[in-house]
C-alpha cells in the first residue's frame, strides 16, 4: 500500500494490542492471547508536513493513531476558518471532507509531529470479527472524535479568548494530559495559529491572551512546543 505525504508503509504486521493496551484490556485470558495473536495492523509513519492519501489507498476501516498529532484545515470560501485536531487514540477517515456542495470547501492535512498510524484494514476486521468487543471499541473511538468537536464548538462560544484558551487546554489535558509535581503537561505541539482556528478566534487576538495567562502563572509553554497548566479547572466564567 502507498500512502501520500512521505509516508513510510511497513511490510510487516505487527500486534495491534502492543500499540493500545486500552484495546488489549477488553479482553482476558485465552480470548486475548487468541485475538492479540490474530489481531496484526500495518503501520505507517509520518514526518512533519503536508499529508495526502487518496481513497484508494486508504484502508478501509481508516487509521488509528497510535503516536504524534496531526490536523485538518478546513477551508469556506478560500479562507481557512476552523481546525480538526487528532492525536493518540483517536481514528481517522481521510475520506471524510467537508459536506459543503453549494459553497466552495475543501480541507488540508497537516503533520505537526512525527506520527505513527496503524492501517485498519479489512484483513483486521476479518482478524478481530471473533471479538465484536474490539470492533465496537474502535467504533467508540470515532463517537469520541464527535464528542471532542461538540466540546471545541462550544467553547469557541464562550464570551472572552483568554477562556476559551484555557477551557480548550483542558480539554486537551482530560484526553492527553497528565499530572506532575509541576502542573498539568500536555504533550501537544500547538501552535497559536492552530489555538486561534480552534476557539474562532485571529491569531493576534490569542497571542495576546496567552501573554496573560502566562503572566497570571495558569499556563506556560514548555521546550518542544509542549504546554503546561497550572492550578485547577476554571469552574465558572468569573474565574
Amino acid at each position: 500500500m502507498v500512502l501520500g505525504g512521505g509516508a513510510l508503509v511497513t511490510s510487516e504486521r505487527v500486534p495491534l494490542f502492543e500499540l493500545d493496551p486500552e484495546l488489549a484490556g477488553l479482553l482476558a485470558g485465552r480470548d486475548r492471547a487468541a485475538a492479540g495473536a490474530a489481531a496484526l495492523v500495518e503501520l505507517s509513519d509520518l514526518p512533519v508536513g503536508g499529508w495526502s492519501v487518496t481513497d484508494q489507498s486508504a484502508p478501509v476501516a481508516g487509521f488509528l493513531v497510535v503516536r504524534g498529532c496531526l490536523t485538518r484545515e478546513i477551508s469556506v470560501l478560500g479562507q481557512t476558518m476552523t481546525l480538526d485536531f487528532l492525536a493518540h487514540g483517536d481514528v481517522l477517515h481521510t475520506s471524510v471532507e467537508p459536506v459543503m456542495t453549494s459553497v466552495p470547501s475543501q480541507s488540508a492535512w497537516s503533520v505537526l509531529e512525527p506520527t505513527r498510524l496503524a492501517l485498519l484494514d479489512a484483513a483486521l476486521l476479518t482478524a478481530i470479527q471473533p471479538w465484536p468487543q474490539v470492533t465496537a471499541a474502535l467504533l467508540r473511538r470515532q463517537e469520541r472524535r464527535c464528542g471532542w468537536l461538540a466540546d471545541v464548538l462550544a467553547i469557541s462560544h464562550l464570551p472572552r479568548v483568554e477562556s476559551k484558551i484555557l477551557v480548550l487546554f483542558w480539554l486537551f489535558a482530560d484526553r492527553w494530559g497528565h499530572r506532575t509535581g509541576q502542573g498539568v503537561k500536555v504533550p501537544i505541539p500547538l501552535t497559536h495559529l492552530n489555538i486561534a482556528r480552534l476557539v474562532g478566534a485571529q491569531r493576534p487576538t490569542v497571542t495576546t491572551a496567552i501573554g496573560q495567562l502566562v503572566a497570571g502563572g495558569v499556563l506556560t509553554h514548555v521546550a518542544g512546543g509542549h504546554w503546561t497548566l497550572y492550578g485547577d479547572p476554571p469552574q465558572s466564567l468569573e474565574r
